[in-house]
């Protein structure tokens, strides 16, 4: 009958030490998730300054003011900039985005 206690007791110990381990793990798991999520949302938000930078950039030229003014700011997105950015360095070689474009350095991604 000892034998069977003990034996029993030893399980349960066993049992709550895999308990505590896959808890562990979960909590593991959460903790990267959080710093995933927290890295992406770093991330975006760099990305989402240096937009606004480059659309300041942009409305600061003549030829940006026209493009821009076609657009709807509303509805405006990220691959609809990246469009117009594209043909507003394409025809504007000589300006401040003509080392970006033709070094691949275009800095949004």
């Amino acid at each position: 009958m000892l034998v069977q206690e003990e034996e029993a007791a030893r399980r349960q110990d066993e049992l709550a030490r895999q308990q505590a381990l896959q808890e562990q793990k979960r909590l593991a798991q959460e903790q990267e998730e959080r710093e995933r999520k927290r890295h992406e949302n770093e991330i975006q938000q760099i990305k989402d300054r240096h937009l606004k930078e480059k659309m300041q950039q942009i409305s600061q030229t003549s030829r940006g003011q026209k493009i821009l003014k076609k657009l709807d700011e509303e509805v405006c997105c990220l691959a609809t900039f990246f469009v117009v950015f594209c043909f507003f360095c394409f025809y504007e070689r000589n300006s401040i985005f003509s080392t970006e474009v033709s070094t691949g350095r275009f800095g949004l991604f």
